[in-house]
């Protein structure tokens, strides 16, 4: 360490103290009035560094700490639940809840050829091409309902024979069936189909569809006079419902 002299003076006016370093490096500190003696002069270059060992502060000084810390910016008014990590009940419907309430009650069937000529229950393809059920089940030719509400039910087929008989006829209907009781929902009846002297081949289709109060359990079926006689043209001959509310 170096002790200004006499002449030496910061620019305050005051005498300074050399820390030990090069001339073109030095750090002046401005001292008191009182000049220091050398013998009152410390050179802290040659005092050995001082270590402070760093100590562990308890969870309630920490969390004393926390409203100063956070002071200023917001955090201090952060809701306790959202700054805890205890996980929160969920609030609302869970999954099993939802997919009940969002399940859909429609299906729609599809003809085919395998039809009995002696019976006039109809069979229907309830898993190819554009045929599906969901929520309904397809059960012996007919569609059982899952939930009570208003349904809009249709059915479609479509007749067709290469001779000419003035008497040809056919009835189209649809059935329901409830607590073993069977009765008619819709029907639809027509003849004079060709003239005899024509001798031409016929076809005609039959269109029906209403909107249905049913109840839970329900079975729907269609019945034909001349199964023998459907268009093997299976998108011709279909059979469905949905549910409204």
């Amino acid at each position: 360490m170096e002790l200004p002299t006499d002449g030496a003076h910061s620019s305050h006016g005051k005498p300074c103290i050399s820390l030990g370093a090069p001339d073109e490096d030095r750090i002046s500190i401005a001292a008191s009035q009182k000049r220091l003696s050398p013998a009152e002069a410390v050179d802290f270059t040659e005092q050995p560094p001082v270590m402070v060992a760093a100590q562990s502060e308890s969870d309630a000084e920490l969390k004393a700490r926390i409203p100063w810390a956070t002071r200023g910016t917001g955090l201090e008014e952060m809701p306790v639940q959202m700054q805890s990590n205890t996980p929160q009940k969920q609030v609302g419907l869970n999954p099993a809840e939802l997919n009940r309430n969002t399940q859909k009650s429609a299906a729609h069937l599809i003809g085919r050829a395998d039809q009995s000529p002696s019976s006039g229950l109809l069979k229907w393809e309830s898993k190819l091409g554009e045929a599906f059920t969901e929520g309904i089940k397809y059960i012996n030719g007919g569609l059982q309902v899952n939930k009570t509400g208003l349904y809009f039910v249709y059915s479609r087929v479509e007749f067709f024979s290469l001779k000419c008989n003035p008497r040809d006829f056919y009835t189209h209907k649809v059935g329901l069936q409830r607590n073993n009781r069977n009765r008619t929902l819709m029907e639809d009846h027509q003849e004079g189909l060709c003239l005899a002297k024509t001798g031409q081949a016929w076809m005609t289709g039959s269109h029906l569809g209403s909107l249905q109060q049913l109840k839970e359990s329900d079975w729907l079926f269609v019945n034909v006079s001349h199964p023998h006689l459907l268009s093997k043209n299976y998108h011709s001959n279909y059979f469905g419902l949905f549910k409204i509310h």
